[in-house]
């Protein structure tokens, strides 16, 4: 279905900079108690989201004329009614699965001033690589005012570019397009596509890590445990941390308070068990040390290519026996300590050497598929299992995520395969070989059966690298 999805409206362009003095006294006011969780910096290192970056660009995109304004009250009205349309389809359906336009207990008229042209966090900790510019911007500007008609779009000449352009070079597309044409790239896209494909166009436009910040609060939303760990286990802990500042900028609450509202709901075991593990994965107390970047997930064996310390893996092995395996009843808590805090190299070689010291010959895998039977915990099982999975074979875990949003309930689910083919482009050469040895059929082949037009098309012009 085209239109059971809401927009996403992940704010980038040049032109829409300003954050809201609501947002800037949230910032300032942060209770030290939250400061722990959210500051790794000293706290004169922190930068306001509107006062970073060159200041001349921050006041040339504070300056939109009244036929911009016009244009974007317009499309902020049309799309309203888009939105409530699609609401009433997604209710008939019983699907809940959408990204937000930010904190709607906030002024909707700010949420498209919100981000600035170049992220002060990012500033401070460099933690989101945006690539270099190696195109020519003003060609690609050119044709991308070209592709954009009156009554009409150049789908493949738009896919040619922003499928395969990097976020450094698609910001100063942003920016070249805005000073020649007086434009903003990102509405005109608005303005002249629809539905999936449109929401797609955004989200490559998006910063990276405000892009993260959105689909988190998402997954904490609809309570898509699956994409929430997933973002939380590939990235970095200081992009985790990054993420974490935007997020309570964005909606005035700290993604602690969101997860322990959201999954404490009801006596759900399950419930309780995952709030535990969103909890020990968001406090980035993994060893980095010798983990590798998400970014860098190349070769299937590549979190085991570091020296890890062997009394420590043959002290977590025993814990993890005495915990499970050796006694009637588990000790969850253990796994899950061991599993979050250990970096992936480390839980790579404890896989292995769990099933050479374990008396029952089990690998760690099977101990956990034992260990966490029982149907009220099933997906904390899954959770724990991708993590291992994730530390020794990287790109047969990205090969698992793909197929599970494209086997999601009835259909697919776009807003997981939109953000799997956007933030692992990079590798999509290795997945697709995972993929199919994993599942004996073509990625791509698989993708085509299951969508359709315009939005198969720019995913696969996104995996065709």
């Amino acid at each position: 279905m085209e239109n059971n999805q809401q927009d996403i409206n992940t704010p980038s362009s040049p032109i829409k900079t300003e954050i809201s003095n609501h947002e800037n006294k949230l910032f300032e006011n942060v209770k030290e108690t939250e400061k722990e969780h959210i500051e790794p910096h000293d706290s004169s290192q922190v930068v306001d989201l509107n006062k970073s970056g060159d200041e001349n660009n921050i006041n040339n995109n504070k300056i939109i004329n009244n036929e911009n304004k016009q244009q974007v009250e317009e499309i902020n009205d049309q799309e309203q009614n888009e939105k409530i349309e699609e609401e009433e389809e997604i209710n008939s359906d019983n699907n809940d699965n959408s990204i937000e336009k930010g904190n709607t207990s906030q002024n909707s008229n700010n949420d498209i001033y919100y981000h600035t042209e170049q992220c002060g966090y990012c500033l401070i900790c460099k933690c989101y690589d945006y690539g270099e510019i190696t195109h020519n911007i003003v060609e690609d500007s050119e044709i991308l005012k070209q592709s954009i008609g009156f009554s009409f779009v150049d789908d493949t000449s738009i896919n040619s570019i922003l499928a395969h352009r990097n976020y450094a070079e698609k910001q100063a597309i942003m920016k070249k397009f805005n000073d020649k044409y007086n434009k903003s790239l990102e509405i005109e896209l608005r303005d002249h596509t629809h539905q999936k494909y449109r929401r797609t166009l955004v989200s490559l436009l998006t910063e990276p890590s405000m892009y993260d910040t959105l689909n988190v609060e998402n997954a904490i939303r609809t309570k898509n445990s699956n994409a929430l760990v997933e973002i939380l286990l590939t990235r970095t802990n200081e992009q985790k941390e990054l993420v974490k500042r935007i997020y309570l900028v964005k909606y005035g609450k700290n993604i602690e308070h969101d997860i322990i509202a959201k999954f404490s709901q009801g006596k759900s075991v399950n419930g309780n068990m995952m709030k535990q593990l969103l909890l020990a994965m968001l406090k980035n107390d993994r060893d980095s040390n010798n983990n590798t970047n998400s970014n860098n997930d190349d070769n299937d064996n590549n979190h085991s290519n570091n020296k890890v310390d062997m009394k420590l893996i043959a002290e977590d092995s025993n814990r993890l026996y005495q915990a499970g395996e050796h006694k009637k009843g588990t000790d969850h808590e253990v796994f899950i300590e061991i599993l979050t805090k250990r970096s992936f190299a480390h839980l790579s070689e404890l896989d292995t050497f769990y099933q050479n010291a374990n008396p029952k010959s089990h690998s760690l895998r099977r101990a956990i598929e034992l260990e966490f039977t029982s149907k009220s915990i099933k997906q904390v099982k899954t959770s724990l299992l991708d993590i291992l999975l994730y530390s020794r074979e990287p790109t047969k875990y990205w090969a698992e995520q793909f197929n599970r949003a494209l086997t999601s309930g009835w259909g697919i689910n776009e807003i997981d395969l939109t953000r799997l083919t956007i933030t692992q482009q990079h590798q999509a050469s290795q997945i697709k070989r995972a993929y199919i040895s994993h599942y004996d059929n073509s990625l791509i082949t698989a993708i085509s059966s299951k969508t359709s037009f315009r939005y198969k098309q720019i995913i696969l012009s996104m995996l065709t690298v």
